[in-house]
């Protein structure tokens, strides 16, 4: 069983719950680059790439 977010609480249940981690601010200054590059035609940043998620592994995988 795995969760998503990496949430403080996941270290509390029993067993540990494995989690995904993934960097929402820099998911969503790349949303926010996408629109604004739709919208405003305006030019995607140079080196764009979304951020890895990292399976953070506990007592449940």
């Amino acid at each position: 069983m795995v969760g998503h977010d990496d949430s403080p609480i996941a270290t509390m249940f029993v067993p540990a719950l494995s989690t995904i981690r993934i960097e929402t601010a820099a998911l969503g200054r790349g949303f926010a680059d996408f629109v604004l590059h739709l919208v405003d035609r305006r030019p995607l940043p140079t080196g764009l790439t979304a951020p890895r998620p990292v399976l953070v592994h506990r007592e449940t995988s």
